[in-house]
């Protein structure tokens, strides 16, 4: 028997300040659920268990509307451990192909993030931003140093930022035009 998954969005995690995350909306996408209801989940969860604050990052994305308009729409990024509390009672066979799509990803990018010189990286930023604090000298040291840092980031973080291809032979990956096809001749 195939279990119907959807197709894998390419990152399903991205790195949000230096860690791996997921994004609220890609895991309503995966898990065929309204983006809506995910959120209001991570806010039951943020309400019981405040101490999970630290898990979920609340973001802001703008999102054109007509006429050259424009909205905010909220979403999260939540880390490994939010990501678990979230899907936990997400069940049946695809959500658990699911989960451990996601948690594949996330020990992959944990790994790639855990490199010497991502660490180095980190080292070196951390140096940069403490001496911009002793005074207006050091200050203009930050100055140059934060965009070759800041560009050096960005070519690191693309590196990590690499699909994982999951393959099962009892999985197969539906492209959302066939799920619709399958879906209406229901």
């Amino acid at each position: 028997m195939m279990t119907e998954v959807p197709a894998l969005p390419d990152p399903l995690v991205v790195v949000v300040d230096a860690q791996p995350m997921a994004d609220s909306r890609i895991v309503a996408q995966m898990f065929y659920k309204r983006h809506a209801d995910v959120l209001r989940m991570i806010r039951d969860l943020l309400r019981l268990k405040p101490e999970l604050e630290r898990n979920f990052a609340f973001e802001l994305d703008r999102v054109a509307t007509g006429n050259g308009g424009a909205r905010k729409s909220p979403f999260y990024h939540c880390d490994e451990s939010g990501f678990m509390v979230l899907v936990m009672g997400f069940t049946g066979e695809a959500a658990l192909t699911i989960k451990l799509r996601f948690i594949e990803q996330f020990r992959a990018m944990r790994d790639r993030l855990n490199t010497p010189r991502m660490r180095d990286w980190e080292l070196r930023e951390r140096e940069s931003a403490r001496r911009a604090t002793v005074g207006a000298k050091a200050l203009c040291v930050r100055k140059r140093e934060k965009p070759i840092l800041e560009s050096e980031r960005r070519g690191l973080l693309a590196a990590v930022q690499i699909p994982l291809p999951i393959t099962h032979p009892q999985i197969e990956d539906v492209q959302p035009e066939q799920r619709a096809a399958r879906e209406s001749e229901r």
